[in-house]
């Protein structure tokens, strides 16, 4: 009996816990593990304006005269209305630092 199918079976997994996918939830990424998307904006793109749950900013991404970065401050995705940028806070990440998928999950401090 493998992985998923041994937990399944009440058996204990020899690698941690499983997830429902089979895979072990002891390495990767863990979403739960990244910053909060106010406190995290608030340093990359500051300064954040406007009420609600999107607020704006000016683009990093480009020369940028008036805000045209909006961001989500609760599921941390945003999207640039001029140059067309848009993610969640992970991509943002990568695309401002120029890292890769792990480097930019292992700089949020999300990668177990």
């Amino acid at each position: 009996v493998r992985g998923r199918d041994r937990a399944l079976a009440g058996e204990p997994a020899e690698e941690g816990p499983v997830s429902a996918f089979g895979m072990s939830r002891t390495r990767g990424l863990d979403r739960s593990r990244l910053p909060h998307p106010m406190v995290y904006y608030a340093h990359q793109v500051p300064p954040l304006k406007g009420r609600g749950t999107w607020l704006q900013a000016h683009c990093c991404f480009h020369e940028d005269d008036t805000p045209s970065l909006r961001v989500n401050i609760e599921t941390g995705h945003y999207r640039c209305f001029a140059c067309d940028a848009s993610g969640d806070l992970i991509s943002f990440q990568m695309r401002r630092h120029g890292q890769d998928f792990k480097s930019a999950c292992k700089a949020l401090g999300a990668w177990r």
